[in-house]
């Protein structure tokens, strides 16, 4: 086992760690949006919700954007 993969899981762990922690304090659902709801107030918790939704829609986009040019590099037939 690499010492990457160990520090790795140590810091998945802490990650879970971290949310469980509010998750067992907040009664209702909604995940990090309803954490921070209940921490900072309706405003804050809305941005919050819409950034994550907003990240969740433009990551696919860049990963095909990052591959594509990945291609690119690797097969000069696929380049412009």
């Amino acid at each position: 086992m690499r010492i990457t993969n160990a520090i790795e899981g140590g810091s998945l762990f802490w990650r879970l760690l971290i949310v469980a922690e509010p998750g067992s304090r907040v009664s209702v659902t909604g995940g990090i949006y309803a954490y921070v709801e209940v921490a900072f107030g309706p405003l804050i918790g809305f941005l919050t919700g819409f950034l994550v939704w907003l990240s969740c829609l433009l990551a696919p986009a860049s990963v095909a954007s990052a591959l594509a040019a990945s291609v690119a590099l690797a097969a000069p037939l696929f380049s412009r």
